[in-house]
């Protein structure tokens, strides 16, 4: 069983977009199967290293940003202000 979208937990850990990522991982879990039925080998294993080098390094790197940012509600107020502010100017 390969799982996608949501459901696989390809959400943007710091927007929380998850269409993109759904198509992505989707698309490329099809190709997997279809790759293993011919070849007759692992879909997973296919399927993993395929979305890993398609959209991984931005996933982990949005759970890097959530933390980092949303660690401390501080750092939200200080966002929001700073972009209140702006509008402002």
């Amino acid at each position: 069983m390969l799982v996608a979208g949501d459901a696989g937990g390809f959400v943007n850990g710091f927007s929380a977009e998850g269409i993109y990522y759904a198509m992505v991982s989707g698309d490329l879990a099809a190709a997997s199967v279809a790759d293993a039925l011919a070849t007759q080998a692992a879909g997973h294993s296919l399927y993993r290293r395929r979305w890993h080098a398609e959209i991984g390094t931005e996933l982990e790197d949005a759970v890097v940003l959530q933390r980092s940012l949303f660690d401390d509600t501080r750092k939200i107020d200080a966002l929001v202000e700073a972009r209140r502010t702006e509008r402002r100017s």
